[in-house]
């Protein structure tokens, strides 16, 4: 398992980016122990992909959350990226929204 400096993990054992550039130090980590396969400590954008984090959605406009995955593609959520390369969830009743509907950067 990764290596600590101080409180923090030195690094993300998943995609190797430091504490800083992966944003554990501002947003925390998961750990996963033995006996569980990929053991290591992980920034929450591998623990996301490992699934070792609960997914959930927060509308970025109206704020409704969505808690399963399945559930929420089946009534159509969406992803949008900003200008800096994020994704933004959308609930379906806001995608119906002109501005959202005509903005064609969905993922």
């Amino acid at each position: 398992m990764g290596a600590y400096v101080g409180d923090v993990p030195e690094a993300c054992d998943g995609c190797g980016r430091a504490a800083e550039a992966s944003g554990m130090r501002s947003t925390g980590w998961a750990v996963r122990v033995a006996p569980a396969n990929f053991e290591g400590v992980y920034c929450l954008e591998c623990a996301s992909a490992l699934r070792l984090v609960p997914w959930w959605a927060t509308c970025s406009d109206c704020g409704r959350a969505s808690c399963d995955e399945a559930q929420a593609e089946k009534e159509g959520w969406r992803y949008f990226l900003d200008g800096m390369g994020e994704l933004h969830p959308y609930c379906p009743s806001c995608l119906l929204k002109p501005a959202l509907a005509d903005s064609g950067d969905e993922t």
